[in-house]
Protein backbone atom coordinates (compact mmCIF):
# COMPACT_ATOMS: atom_id res chain seq x y z
CA UNK A 1 0.00 0.00 0.00
CA UNK A 2 3.03 3.06 1.04
CA UNK A 3 4.84 1.86 -2.62
CA UNK A 4 1.00 2.13 -4.28
CA UNK A 5 0.44 5.29 -2.84
CA UNK A 6 4.32 6.95 -3.70
CA UNK A 7 3.96 5.85 -7.06
CA UNK A 8 0.65 6.99 -8.06
CA UNK A 9 1.48 11.06 -7.61
CA UNK A 10 4.34 10.31 -10.17
CA UNK A 11 2.57 8.86 -12.83
CA UNK A 12 -0.37 11.18 -12.58
CA UNK A 13 2.33 13.35 -13.21
CA UNK A 14 3.74 12.11 -16.05
CA UNK A 15 0.75 11.48 -17.66
CA UNK A 16 0.28 15.18 -17.79
CA UNK A 17 3.95 15.85 -18.79
CA UNK A 18 3.79 13.54 -21.67
CA UNK A 19 0.30 15.42 -22.93
CA UNK A 20 -1.75 12.32 -22.28
CA UNK A 21 -3.71 14.57 -19.52
CA UNK A 22 -5.23 17.62 -20.54
CA UNK A 23 -5.39 18.97 -16.54
CA UNK A 24 -2.06 18.70 -14.21
CA UNK A 25 -3.68 15.38 -12.07
CA UNK A 26 -1.38 16.54 -9.05
CA UNK A 27 -4.20 17.25 -6.78
CA UNK A 28 -5.76 14.06 -7.09
CA UNK A 29 -2.53 11.45 -6.90
CA UNK A 30 -1.59 13.55 -3.84
CA UNK A 31 -5.03 12.70 -2.40
CA UNK A 32 -4.80 8.68 -3.74
CA UNK A 33 -1.54 8.91 -2.14
CA UNK A 34 -3.00 10.25 1.17
CA UNK A 35 -5.70 7.72 1.34
CA UNK A 36 -3.56 4.68 0.33
CA UNK A 37 -1.25 5.67 3.38
CA UNK A 38 -4.21 6.13 5.38
CA UNK A 39 -5.36 2.50 4.48
CA UNK A 40 -1.53 0.80 5.03
CA UNK A 41 -1.53 2.75 8.45
CA UNK A 42 -4.93 2.15 10.23
CA UNK A 43 -6.38 -0.22 8.07
CA UNK A 44 -3.05 -2.74 8.20
CA UNK A 45 -1.99 -1.15 11.61
CA UNK A 46 1.28 -0.55 10.44
CA UNK A 47 2.39 1.19 14.05
CA UNK A 48 0.50 -1.33 15.95
CA UNK A 49 2.19 -2.72 19.09
CA UNK A 50 2.04 -5.89 17.76
CA UNK A 51 4.54 -6.39 14.88
CA UNK A 52 7.09 -4.15 16.27
CA UNK A 53 7.00 -5.96 19.72
CA UNK A 54 7.09 -9.48 18.06
CA UNK A 55 11.03 -9.68 18.42
CA UNK A 56 11.11 -8.75 21.75
CA UNK A 57 8.03 -10.61 23.18
CA UNK A 58 8.33 -14.18 21.17
CA UNK A 59 12.06 -14.50 21.67
CA UNK A 60 11.90 -13.44 25.38
CA UNK A 61 9.29 -16.13 26.74
CA UNK A 62 10.57 -19.01 28.76
CA UNK A 63 8.58 -21.95 26.35
CA UNK A 64 10.18 -22.50 22.83
CA UNK A 65 7.34 -21.46 20.02
CA UNK A 66 7.26 -23.14 16.21
CA UNK A 67 4.98 -21.85 13.56
CA UNK A 68 4.47 -24.28 11.02
CA UNK A 69 2.68 -23.76 7.71
CA UNK A 70 0.08 -26.24 5.97
CA UNK A 71 2.92 -28.45 5.21
CA UNK A 72 4.41 -28.80 8.49
CA UNK A 73 7.31 -27.04 7.44
CA UNK A 74 8.76 -24.23 10.06
CA UNK A 75 8.06 -21.06 8.86
CA UNK A 76 9.14 -19.42 12.26
CA UNK A 77 10.56 -19.75 15.49
CA UNK A 78 12.23 -18.07 18.64
CA UNK A 79 14.87 -17.91 20.41
CA UNK A 80 14.56 -20.82 23.47
CA UNK A 81 12.94 -22.89 20.60
CA UNK A 82 16.25 -22.65 18.52
CA UNK A 83 17.83 -23.69 22.27
CA UNK A 84 15.94 -26.68 22.47
CA UNK A 85 16.39 -28.02 19.43
CA UNK A 86 20.20 -27.12 19.05
CA UNK A 87 20.24 -26.02 15.44
CA UNK A 88 20.93 -22.12 13.54
CA UNK A 89 18.10 -21.14 11.90
CA UNK A 90 15.81 -24.01 10.67
CA UNK A 91 12.90 -21.67 8.68
CA UNK A 92 11.46 -23.41 5.61
CA UNK A 93 12.87 -27.22 6.40
CA UNK A 94 10.15 -29.68 7.17
CA UNK A 95 9.44 -30.02 11.01
CA UNK A 96 9.99 -34.06 10.91
CA UNK A 97 13.62 -34.32 9.36
CA UNK A 98 14.80 -31.40 12.21
CA UNK A 99 12.70 -33.54 14.95
CA UNK A 100 14.72 -36.36 13.62
CA UNK A 101 18.06 -34.83 13.41
CA UNK A 102 17.12 -33.27 17.32
CA UNK A 103 15.99 -36.47 18.68
CA UNK A 104 12.71 -35.17 19.54
CA UNK A 105 10.05 -38.13 19.25
CA UNK A 106 6.73 -35.79 18.74
CA UNK A 107 3.64 -37.19 17.00
CA UNK A 108 1.75 -35.01 14.71
CA UNK A 109 -1.99 -36.32 14.12
CA UNK A 110 -3.66 -34.12 11.68
CA UNK A 111 -5.15 -31.08 12.25
CA UNK A 112 -6.46 -30.99 15.92
CA UNK A 113 -5.12 -29.93 19.52
CA UNK A 114 -2.64 -32.65 21.13
CA UNK A 115 -0.17 -32.53 23.96
CA UNK A 116 2.12 -34.76 24.82
CA UNK A 117 5.42 -34.59 27.24
CA UNK A 118 8.82 -35.43 25.12
CA UNK A 119 12.63 -35.81 26.67
CA UNK A 120 15.20 -33.84 24.92
CA UNK A 121 18.98 -34.51 25.40
CA UNK A 122 20.01 -30.92 25.98
CA UNK A 123 23.90 -28.99 27.05
CA UNK A 124 21.80 -28.79 30.23
CA UNK A 125 21.11 -32.66 30.40
CA UNK A 126 18.46 -34.37 29.55
CA UNK A 127 15.00 -32.04 29.82
CA UNK A 128 11.39 -33.06 30.12
CA UNK A 129 8.69 -31.18 27.96
CA UNK A 130 5.33 -30.70 27.44
CA UNK A 131 4.37 -30.35 23.95
CA UNK A 132 0.80 -28.42 22.97
CA UNK A 133 0.17 -28.74 19.38
CA UNK A 134 -2.81 -26.45 18.13
CA UNK A 135 -4.07 -25.69 14.99
CA UNK A 136 -3.96 -21.92 13.26
CA UNK A 137 -7.21 -20.89 11.48
CA UNK A 138 -8.18 -17.52 8.99
CA UNK A 139 -11.55 -15.79 9.74
CA UNK A 140 -13.56 -18.16 7.11
CA UNK A 141 -11.97 -21.27 8.63
CA UNK A 142 -9.28 -22.34 6.75
CA UNK A 143 -6.56 -24.55 7.87
CA UNK A 144 -2.96 -22.60 7.74
CA UNK A 145 -0.90 -24.17 9.46
CA UNK A 146 -0.34 -24.91 13.27
CA UNK A 147 1.80 -24.15 16.28
CA UNK A 148 3.96 -26.34 18.62
CA UNK A 149 4.93 -25.28 22.37
CA UNK A 150 7.28 -26.91 24.29
CA UNK A 151 7.05 -25.98 28.24
CA UNK A 152 10.08 -26.92 30.35
CA UNK A 153 8.32 -29.70 33.27
CA UNK A 154 11.47 -30.72 33.70
CA UNK A 155 11.39 -29.61 37.54
CA UNK A 156 7.98 -31.04 38.27
CA UNK A 157 9.01 -34.34 36.58
CA UNK A 158 12.22 -34.42 38.86
CA UNK A 159 10.27 -33.42 42.15
CA UNK A 160 7.82 -36.58 41.10
CA UNK A 161 10.46 -38.92 40.79
CA UNK A 162 12.06 -37.95 43.98
CA UNK A 163 8.86 -38.23 45.79
CA UNK A 164 8.44 -41.69 44.34
CA UNK A 165 11.58 -42.87 45.55
CA UNK A 166 11.13 -41.40 48.91
CA UNK A 167 7.56 -42.81 49.70
CA UNK A 168 9.18 -46.08 48.23
CA UNK A 169 11.89 -45.45 50.99
CA UNK A 170 9.38 -44.86 53.59
CA UNK A 171 7.62 -47.84 52.49
CA UNK A 172 10.84 -50.37 52.70
CA UNK A 173 11.15 -48.26 56.29
CA UNK A 174 7.82 -48.87 57.30
CA UNK A 175 8.00 -52.86 56.37
CA UNK A 176 11.48 -53.23 58.35
CA UNK A 177 9.38 -51.70 61.25
CA UNK A 178 6.80 -54.54 61.17
CA UNK A 179 9.53 -56.88 60.45
CA UNK A 180 11.28 -55.64 63.65
CA UNK A 181 7.82 -55.44 65.42
CA UNK A 182 6.46 -58.90 64.80
CA UNK A 183 10.19 -60.26 66.00
CA UNK A 184 10.49 -58.53 68.92
CA UNK A 185 6.70 -59.42 69.65
CA UNK A 186 6.25 -62.71 68.78
CA UNK A 187 10.65 -64.02 69.28
CA UNK A 188 10.54 -62.62 72.27
CA UNK A 189 7.75 -62.62 74.27
CA UNK A 190 7.49 -66.80 74.02
CA UNK A 191 10.53 -67.09 76.06
CA UNK A 192 10.20 -64.33 78.18
CA UNK A 193 6.53 -66.23 79.22
CA UNK A 194 8.55 -69.37 80.02
CA UNK A 195 11.02 -67.73 81.59
CA UNK A 196 8.78 -65.89 83.96
CA UNK A 197 6.33 -68.67 84.49
CA UNK A 198 9.39 -71.11 85.54
CA UNK A 199 9.86 -67.93 88.18
CA UNK A 200 6.81 -68.30 89.98
CA UNK A 201 7.38 -72.11 90.25
CA UNK A 202 10.57 -71.50 91.67
CA UNK A 203 9.41 -68.55 93.95
CA UNK A 204 8.79 -70.97 96.96
CA UNK A 205 12.47 -70.89 97.82
CA UNK A 206 12.38 -66.70 98.54
CA UNK A 207 15.69 -66.80 96.94
CA UNK A 208 17.01 -63.53 96.05
CA UNK A 209 18.53 -63.98 93.35
CA UNK A 210 14.83 -65.28 91.56
CA UNK A 211 13.92 -62.15 92.64
CA UNK A 212 16.82 -60.32 90.74
CA UNK A 213 15.76 -62.33 87.76
CA UNK A 214 12.17 -61.48 87.98
CA UNK A 215 12.53 -57.65 88.22
CA UNK A 216 15.13 -58.08 85.67
CA UNK A 217 12.38 -59.80 83.08
CA UNK A 218 10.09 -57.13 83.67
CA UNK A 219 12.23 -54.50 83.05
CA UNK A 220 12.71 -56.49 79.94
CA UNK A 221 9.15 -56.57 79.33
CA UNK A 222 8.68 -52.81 79.87
CA UNK A 223 11.37 -52.14 76.83
CA UNK A 224 9.40 -54.82 74.89
CA UNK A 225 6.35 -52.66 75.14
CA UNK A 226 7.81 -49.54 74.79
CA UNK A 227 9.98 -50.89 71.99
CA UNK A 228 6.70 -51.93 70.26
CA UNK A 229 5.17 -48.57 70.93
CA UNK A 230 7.64 -46.59 69.54
CA UNK A 231 8.06 -48.50 66.56
CA UNK A 232 4.58 -47.59 65.25
CA UNK A 233 3.67 -44.29 66.96
CA UNK A 234 5.75 -42.30 64.35
CA UNK A 235 3.84 -42.44 61.61
CA UNK A 236 2.07 -39.36 60.60
CA UNK A 237 -1.37 -38.71 61.45
CA UNK A 238 -3.47 -38.75 58.42
CA UNK A 239 -7.17 -39.58 60.32
CA UNK A 240 -7.84 -37.01 63.15
CA UNK A 241 -11.10 -36.53 65.14
CA UNK A 242 -12.09 -34.38 67.94
CA UNK A 243 -10.90 -35.50 71.02
CA UNK A 244 -11.79 -34.51 74.59
CA UNK A 245 -8.59 -33.42 76.49
CA UNK A 246 -10.18 -33.72 79.69
CA UNK A 247 -11.70 -37.00 79.31
CA UNK A 248 -8.34 -38.43 77.72
CA UNK A 249 -6.56 -37.43 80.33
CA UNK A 250 -8.72 -38.67 83.29
CA UNK A 251 -8.25 -42.15 81.49
CA UNK A 252 -4.81 -42.16 81.11
CA UNK A 253 -4.58 -41.52 84.96
CA UNK A 254 -6.91 -44.08 85.61
CA UNK A 255 -4.26 -46.65 83.18
CA UNK A 256 -1.30 -45.35 85.46
CA UNK A 257 -0.44 -47.05 88.81
CA UNK A 258 -0.14 -43.20 90.60
CA UNK A 259 0.74 -44.74 94.07
CA UNK A 260 0.65 -41.94 96.55
CA UNK A 261 0.67 -39.16 93.71
CA UNK A 262 -1.95 -37.40 92.43
CA UNK A 263 -3.55 -36.27 89.20
CA UNK A 264 -5.54 -33.60 88.93
CA UNK A 265 -7.11 -32.60 85.39
CA UNK A 266 -8.38 -29.03 84.93
CA UNK A 267 -12.39 -28.61 84.28
CA UNK A 268 -12.17 -26.68 80.79
CA UNK A 269 -9.53 -27.90 78.28
CA UNK A 270 -9.61 -27.35 74.48
CA UNK A 271 -10.58 -30.36 72.12
CA UNK A 272 -8.03 -31.08 69.40
CA UNK A 273 -7.89 -32.60 66.06
CA UNK A 274 -6.31 -35.92 67.49
CA UNK A 275 -5.69 -39.71 67.05
CA UNK A 276 -7.23 -40.42 70.33
CA UNK A 277 -4.99 -43.63 71.07
CA UNK A 278 -1.89 -42.41 70.72
CA UNK A 279 -2.65 -38.98 72.79
CA UNK A 280 -3.67 -41.41 75.47
CA UNK A 281 0.22 -42.80 75.01
CA UNK A 282 1.09 -38.97 75.54
CA UNK A 283 -0.58 -38.40 79.15
CA UNK A 284 0.66 -41.87 80.38
CA UNK A 285 4.22 -41.61 79.51
CA UNK A 286 4.37 -37.82 80.87
CA UNK A 287 2.04 -39.21 84.28
CA UNK A 288 4.62 -42.33 84.80
CA UNK A 289 7.67 -40.15 83.93
CA UNK A 290 6.62 -37.67 87.10
CA UNK A 291 6.27 -40.39 89.15
CA UNK A 292 9.43 -42.62 88.26
CA UNK A 293 11.47 -40.07 88.12
CA UNK A 294 10.67 -38.32 92.01
CA UNK A 295 10.95 -40.17 95.41
CA UNK A 296 8.40 -39.02 96.98
CA UNK A 297 4.61 -38.73 95.78
CA UNK A 298 3.89 -35.55 93.65
CA UNK A 299 0.80 -33.64 92.40
CA UNK A 300 0.36 -33.59 88.43
CA UNK A 301 -1.68 -31.09 86.75
CA UNK A 302 -2.81 -30.83 83.22
CA UNK A 303 -4.11 -27.54 82.14
CA UNK A 304 -4.61 -25.59 78.83
CA UNK A 305 -1.55 -23.50 77.79
CA UNK A 306 -2.11 -19.55 77.88
CA UNK A 307 -2.42 -17.63 74.55
CA UNK A 308 -2.11 -20.93 72.27
CA UNK A 309 -4.13 -24.33 71.79
CA UNK A 310 -2.52 -26.91 73.80
CA UNK A 311 -2.21 -28.19 77.14
CA UNK A 312 0.24 -28.84 79.54
CA UNK A 313 1.27 -31.55 81.99
CA UNK A 314 3.09 -30.42 85.07
CA UNK A 315 4.36 -32.03 88.40
CA UNK A 316 5.60 -31.21 92.02
CA UNK A 317 8.66 -32.87 91.38
CA UNK A 318 12.35 -31.83 91.60
CA UNK A 319 12.53 -30.63 88.17
CA UNK A 320 14.69 -31.15 85.10
CA UNK A 321 18.20 -30.91 85.46
CA UNK A 322 19.15 -27.16 83.40
CA UNK A 323 21.45 -28.57 81.61
CA UNK A 324 20.07 -31.59 80.32
CA UNK A 325 16.78 -30.64 78.76
CA UNK A 326 17.53 -31.09 75.17
CA UNK A 327 18.51 -34.53 76.16
CA UNK A 328 15.48 -35.45 77.69
CA UNK A 329 13.87 -36.45 74.46
CA UNK A 330 16.47 -39.01 73.21
CA UNK A 331 15.95 -42.29 73.02
CA UNK A 332 17.41 -44.33 75.89
CA UNK A 333 17.75 -41.42 77.99
CA UNK A 334 16.74 -41.55 81.93
CA UNK A 335 17.92 -40.71 84.97
CA UNK A 336 16.03 -43.70 86.63
CA UNK A 337 18.29 -47.19 87.09
CA UNK A 338 15.16 -48.96 86.52
CA UNK A 339 13.61 -46.73 83.47
CA UNK A 340 14.08 -47.86 80.12
CA UNK A 341 14.78 -44.11 78.48
CA UNK A 342 12.25 -44.22 75.85
CA UNK A 343 8.82 -43.12 77.26
CA UNK A 344 9.31 -38.94 76.59
CA UNK A 345 10.70 -40.43 73.07
CA UNK A 346 7.78 -41.58 72.89
CA UNK A 347 6.05 -38.82 73.96
CA UNK A 348 8.07 -36.32 71.31
CA UNK A 349 7.69 -38.90 68.27
CA UNK A 350 3.55 -38.82 69.11
CA UNK A 351 3.65 -35.33 68.91
CA UNK A 352 5.58 -34.82 66.06
CA UNK A 353 3.04 -37.47 64.35
CA UNK A 354 0.03 -34.84 64.66
CA UNK A 355 2.24 -31.73 63.48
CA UNK A 356 2.33 -30.54 67.03
CA UNK A 357 5.56 -29.27 69.25
CA UNK A 358 6.52 -30.09 72.78
CA UNK A 359 9.04 -28.39 75.24
CA UNK A 360 10.43 -28.95 78.68
CA UNK A 361 10.73 -26.31 81.21
CA UNK A 362 10.37 -25.33 85.01
CA UNK A 363 6.89 -25.55 86.61
CA UNK A 364 5.69 -23.27 89.08
CA UNK A 365 6.74 -25.04 92.12
CA UNK A 366 9.96 -26.04 90.50
CA UNK A 367 8.88 -29.25 89.31
CA UNK A 368 9.29 -30.45 85.33
CA UNK A 369 6.71 -28.67 82.81
CA UNK A 370 5.70 -30.25 79.14
CA UNK A 371 4.24 -27.59 77.31
CA UNK A 372 2.28 -29.54 74.09
CA UNK A 373 1.26 -26.64 71.43
CA UNK A 374 -0.91 -28.31 68.83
Amino acid sequence: MLLVGSLVPSATTFLFIVGLLEFDPSPIGFAVMGLTFAAAIFRYRLLDVTPIARDIVLDNVDSGVLVLDRDDTIVDLNRSAREIIQMPDIRGTALESVFDSAGVDIELSGAHETSQTVSVDTNDGVRHFDVDVSPIYDSLDAYLGRVVIFTDDTDRIDRQRRLRERTAQLKRQNERLDQFASLVSHDLRNPLQIASGSLELARASDDDDLQRAEEALERMEDIIDELLLLARVGQEVTDPAPVDLQAVATDASQHVSTADSEVVVADRLPTVEADRDRLLHVFENLFRNAIDHNDDPVTITVGSVDDVTGFYVEDTGSGIPSDRGDEIFEEGYTTNSDGTGFGLSIVRDIVQAHGWTVVATDGEAGGARFEVTT
